[in-house]
């Protein structure tokens, strides 16, 4: 049942990305900025302070 649930998000994942073509471009664009950060060593710090955001916001809802 699990297995039948991510195949089917992927399958809609992947139907959504060859005909949006907004996605797709949005999508390299973060891939790209992604490998950016990777590369000086800036990833983790960004993950971070977008987790911290996050935390954040949810605390303010509650």
């Amino acid at each position: 049942m699990f297995n039948f649930v991510i195949k089917k998000l992927f399958k809609k994942a992947a139907f959504r990305l060859a005909t949006d073509k907004k996605l797709r471009d949005k999508t390299k664009k973060v891939i790209n900025n992604a490998k950016e950060l990777n590369s000086r060593g800036e990833l983790m710090r960004s993950l971070g302070k977008g987790f911290g955001r996050l935390k954040n916001k949810i605390r303010e809802e509650l």
